[in-house]
């Protein structure tokens, strides 16, 4: 399954997902992004984070209650950084992912072990490679790799997105994704493998023909109705 669906932010959020049902104003807090941050860099949880935090995903658990967010830092003056936030039984862990940049598409199993999430820069334009975060392990690790920019001449606005994605309990994964390109050239596909569980893949090589999505999962998926459910429809807040 593709997730792409957003969700909007708002000014007044309550973080009762950090800190119990404190509510904080953005206009009253100073978020902090670190110049240090890097793909990886683990994140402490605040109030002030919470703040001026834009979910784009989020997977409920069995007990009812978001296991993950992933989603924007969105600092006023500009500043922006993905990021994904892990409920532990001890309370939260964040995790720093890309700067500049917000996540496009992720995927995970249904039981919530295993998820490959990828970021993308979306200020001045369109990143035409993607960071990945990757766990194997319910996020409580996640590991950091490339998905690079397809074989092809691309313009300054073009980027390949991605239509369909398997990866198996092996670790060896593909890709297919597309290009629409700005200056009116006809769409062209590509593809991409992974051998080390979704982390780092191939540069995308065009394929001779579009073909049908016919595979949109991750393995291990409990029960038989495929891929998780889409995190976009959960609201968070």
């Amino acid at each position: 399954m593709r997730l792409q669906s957003k969700v909007p932010g708002a000014a007044l959020m309550c973080a009762f997902w950090l800190s119990g049902t404190c509510c904080v104003l953005a206009d009253d807090v100073e978020p902090l992004v670190a110049d240090a941050w890097e793909c990886g860099t683990k994140v402490e949880p605040s109030s002030e984070i919470a703040a001026f935090f834009d979910v784009t995903y989020a997977y409920t658990g069995d007990d009812g209650r978001s296991a993950f967010v992933a989603g924007t830092l969105k600092h006023p003056d500009g500043w922006r950084f993905s990021m994904i936030f892990h409920r532990k039984e001890a309370g939260w862990q964040g995790y720093a992912v890309e700067g500049q940049a917000g996540f496009w598409n992720a995927f995970m199993s249904r039981d919530g072990s295993r998820a490959v999430l990828f970021s993308a820069i979306n200020v001045g334009g369109p990143g035409q490679s993607y960071t990945v975060a990757a766990s194997g392990d319910g996020f409580e690790t996640i590991r950091c790799g490339v998905l690079p920019a397809p074989d092809t001449e691309l313009g300054t606005i073009d980027f390949m997105t991605i239509d369909s994605f398997a990866l198996d309990e092996a670790g060896k994964g593909r890709i297919t994704g597309s290009v629409s390109y700005a200056d009116g050239r006809p769409v062209e596909c590509f593809e991409s493998a992974s051998d080390d569980g979704g982390v780092n893949w191939s540069q995308p090589k065009k394929l001779p023909a579009c073909i049908d999505n016919s595979f949109m999962e991750l393995a291990p998926v409990d029960g038989p109705d495929g891929p998780a459910a889409d995190f976009g429809s959960l609201r968070f807040f």
